[in-house]
C-alpha cells in the first residue's frame, strides 16, 4: 500500500482502510506535502507534530504547537538532512539553544551512555556544570590530584566548614616541605578555622613546633587548663607551684598571711597612705587612734551595696546622720510572731541644767498609746517615768481626755464636765456668746433678765431712755396706744419726717403691692428714659412675652487663629433663630458666612481673619 500526500490537496480528511505498516516500508514511497511559505502560514488549525515541506525554502518544517519551525536547522544553516529516507544531524547541530527546557534529563540518559570517548575535548567545563552538580559520589578515589587542579582552584571559600579533618588527609599528606614559607598565616585562616575537632590526637608534637612557635601572645585567655599541662593533677584546694627551675607541681597552700603580723604587711602593701600595726593582743589597727577595736578605719569609708550589721550593740558616734529612707522601721525586719511586750520608739539623752536625764517618746506596748516621758527609766526596753509636756500649733483629736486639768491660755478650767454640759444644745453663735465677754454682773443680776426676749439693742434703748430723764408720767402718754410691738418696731431706725410717712400712706392707698414696687429695684434708667414708656398701651403680660422670647449674648475671642469659629449652645444659651453681628478688634463689622443649626443651636462662622473677634448674638431664651 502506498500513500501519497501532494501539494494542493483539498480533501478535509483521508479515510484509510488499514494502518500503515512502517516495518514493511509501506511509507517509503510517501511524499511530504509540499507547500509554499505563504500556504503553510495560512493553514487553519495545524496539529502539534504535523510535518510539511516548505517549497519556498526547500526545508522541512514541523508545527511545535505554537509556530512552524525548521526541523533541526537554523534560518541560515541546515543541521539536519534527509537523504535516502535517513535523517542526519550534522556536527554542532544540537546545542543548548536548540534543546527545550528539560529536554535532556537524568531519566532520558541510560546508565553508561555518556563516557569519555563520547565527550570531545573541553566538552565539559566549569561553566557547563551547575553549582553543587558534582559531589564526592561523582568521582572515583584518586581522580582529583594536583595535576588536575589549576592554580588557586581550591581556596578557603570553596571548602565547606569541617570538610577537612584528619580522616580525609593521608599520612604525611601535609608536611612542612609542602608548605611554602609564610603560606599559612592568620590572614589565611578563617575565624574558628582551627579547632580541637580539626586536629587529631598527637598530631601536634614538640618536634613539629619550631622554636618560639608558641608564646603567651599566641595563646588565648583560659585556653590552657590542667589537661593541656604536662603535670600530674593535684587535689582540691591545692595550687600550682614552680621550683624555680621550670618544674611545675601542685602543693597545698600555707596560710601565712592570715596571722596579724603578716596581714599588717599585706595591708601596708595595699594602702600606703595609712599606717597599719598590731599590738600585743593581736588587735589589728588601720590608721592611728586611741581606740582599740578589732579593726579600725580612719578617714572616709564608703560601702557600695547593702550593709548588714549583726551583733547585739551598734554604736554610731557621729554628730550628723542623714538617711534617705523617709520611714524608720523599728522592731525587726520581719513580722513578729508574738507580742514581746517591749515598747517601740526613740530613747534620747539630755541635760535639764541640773542633772542628766533620759527621755522617751514612742508607742507604749502595755497602754497601747503614744507616750512621751520627759524623765524615763528603761527596763528591758519597757519605759516608765514622768509624763512630759507637748506643745502644738493645732490639735485635731477624736477624743480629748484630760486626766488631771484642762487649761485655756494658761487658766485652769474649774467647771466640771456636768457644768460644761449645760452648754450642750446652745444654738447661740460665737458673736452672741461674746456679749458676755467682760460682764461683771452677778448671777442674781443676770437672772433679772429671766424671761426677757429682747435683743442687746433693746437693752441699749432702755439705757438711752433712762438717760433722757423721761418720767413715768410722761411715758403714760402712750397709754391707750393699740399698735403692737412689731408695728412700732417698724419705726425702729426711721429718720424721716411726718411728710414721708404721709407719702407712704398715699402710696398704700393706690393699692400697689410691695412685690410690684420690687420690680423697680435696681432700675438705673433716668426719668427721661422711663418717660419713653409714656403712652405705651401694651400690657405687662405682652411685655413679659417679648422679654421671655429675646436674649442677647456677646462672645469675644482675644486671639482668634483665623478661619472657622464655633459658638455652641452650651456657650451662648440661646435658641434658634439668631441674629449675629461679627466685629473685628477695631469695632468694624465683618462680612462672614454664618451657618445656624436648628436643633443643636450651633452657630458656625467661617472665613474669619486672625486677631480679636467679637460676636453679638440675639436669640430666643428657651
Amino acid at each position: 500500500m502506498a500513500l501519497k500526500i501532494v501539494s494542493g490537496l483539498s480533501a478535509t480528511s483521508i479515510s484509510l482502510t488499514s494502518f500503515l505498516d512502517l516495518a514493511k516500508n509501506e511509507l517509503r514511497n510517501a511524499q511530504i506535502q509540499n507547500l509554499s511559505t505563504t500556504q503553510i502560514n495560512s493553514i487553519v488549525g495545524p496539529v502539534q507534530g504535523q510535518f510539511v515541506y516548505d517549497s519556498t525554502l526547500d526545508k522541512l518544517k514541523v508545527y511545535d504547537g505554537e509556530a512552524w519551525t525548521l526541523v533541526g536547522a537554523a534560518a541560515d544553516e541546515t543541521t539536519i538532512t534527509l537523504s535516502s529516507n535517513t535523517l542526519t544531524i550534522k556536527d554542532g547541530g544540537v546545542g543548548a539553544a536548540k534543546l527545550a527546557t528539560s529536554a535532556v534529563t537524568e531519566v532520558k540518559i541510560a546508565t553508561g551512555a555518556v563516557t569519555n570517548t563520547k565527550l570531545g575535548a573541553d566538552a565539559v567545563t566549569g561553566a557547563k556544570i551547575a553549582d553543587d552538580a558534582i559531589d564526592s559520589e561523582h568521582y572515583v578515589d584518586g581522580s582529583i590530584d594536583t595535576a588536575h587542579l589549576a592554580d588557586d582552584a581550591v581556596t578557603g571559600d570553596k571548602i565547606a566548614a569541617l570538610t577537612i579533618v584528619t580522616g580525609n588527609i593521608a599520612a604525611d599528606a601535609v608536611t612542612s616541605a609542602k608548605i611554602a614559607d609564610g603560606a599559612i598565616g592568620t590572614a589565611k585562616l578563617a575565624d574558628g578555622g582551627i579547632s580541637t575537632i580539626k586536629i587529631g590526637d598527637s598530631q601536634v608534637t614538640t618536634d613539629k613546633l619550631a622554636t618560639d612557635a608558641v608564646t603567651a601572645a599566641k595563646i588565648a585567655d583560659n585556653s590552657v587548663d590542667i589537661a593541656r599541662l604536662n603535670v600530674t593533677d593535684g587535689i582540691s584546694g591545692q595550687v600550682l607551684s614552680t621550683n624555680g627551675s621550670g618544674t611545675l607541681s601542685f602543693i597545698s597552700p600555707v596560710d601565712e598571711d592570715v596571722v596579724p603580723v603578716n596581714l599588717v604587711v599585706r595591708l601596708s602593701e595595699l594602702d600606703t597612705t595609712h599606717t597599719q600595726n598590731h599590738d600585743s593582743t593581736d588587735v589589728i589597727k588601720i590608721g592611728s587612734s586611741t581606740n582599740t577595736p578589732d579593726v579600725q578605719i580612719t578617714g572616709s569609708f564608703i560601702i557600695d551595696g547593702n550593709l548588714t550589721v549583726g551583733g547585739t550593740t551598734t554604736t554610731v558616734n557621729s554628730t550628723t546622720i542623714t538617711v534617705d529612707d523617709p520611714v524608720f522601721t523599728l522592731g525587726g525586719d520581719t513580722a513578729p510572731a508574738a507580742d514581746d511586750n517591749k515598747d517601740r520608739g526613740i530613747e534620747f539623752r539630755y541635760h535639764n541644767g541640773t542633772a542628766a536625764k533620759v527621755g522617751f517618746f514612742g508607742y507604749d506596748d502595755s497602754e497601747r498609746v503614744f507616750t512621751f516621758f520627759s524623765d524615763a527609766t528603761n527596763t528591758a526596753e519597757v519605759f516608765s517615768g514622768t509624763l512630759g509636756e507637748a506643745k502644738f500649733g493645732g490639735l485635731t483629736a477624736a477624743t480629748v481626755n484630760a486626766s488631771s486639768q484642762l487649761q485655756i491660755v494658761g487658766v485652769a478650767v474649774t467647771a466640771t464636765a456636768t457644768e460644761i454640759n449645760v452648754l450642750d444644745g446652745i444654738t447661740a453663735t460665737t458673736a452672741e456668746l461674746n456679749i458676755l465677754d467682760g460682764v461683771t454682773s452677778t448671777a442674781a443680776e443676770i437672772n433679772t433678765l429671766d424671761g426677757f426676749t429682747g435683743t442687746v439693742n433693746d437693752l441699749n434703748y432702755a439705757k438711752a431712755l433712762n438717760a433722757t430723764g423721761v418720767t413715768a408720767a410722761e411715758f403714760n402718754v402712750l397709754d391707750g396706744i393699740t399698735a403692737t410691738t412689731v408695728e412700732l418696731n417698724k419705726l425702729d431706725g426711721f429718720t424721716g419726717v411726718a411728710a414721708d410717712l404721709n407719702y407712704a400712706k398715699d402710696l398704700r392707698a393706690t393699692g400697689v403691692t410691695a412685690t410690684e414696687f420690687d420690680t423697680l429695684d435696681g432700675i438705673t434708667a433716668s426719668t427721661a428714659e422711663l418717660n419713653k414708656l409714656d403712652g405705651v398701651t401694651m400690657t405687662t403680660g405682652q411685655i413679659n412675652s417679648i422679654t421671655s422670647r429675646a436674649g442677647r449674648y456677646v462672645h469675644s475671642v482675644a486671639a482668634h487663629g483665623g478661619g472657622e469659629l464655633l459658638v455652641p449652645n452650651s456657650t451662648h444659651g440661646l435658641t434658634f433663630p439668631f441674629h449675629v453681628t461679627v466685629l473685628d478688634g477695631d469695632g468694624n463689622t465683618l462680612l462672614a458666612e454664618i451657618v445656624q443649626t436648628e436643633g443643636t443651636n450651633l452657630i458656625k462662622i467661617q472665613d474669619l481673619p486672625s486677631g480679636k473677634i467679637t460676636v453679638h448674638i440675639t436669640g430666643g431664651l428657651g
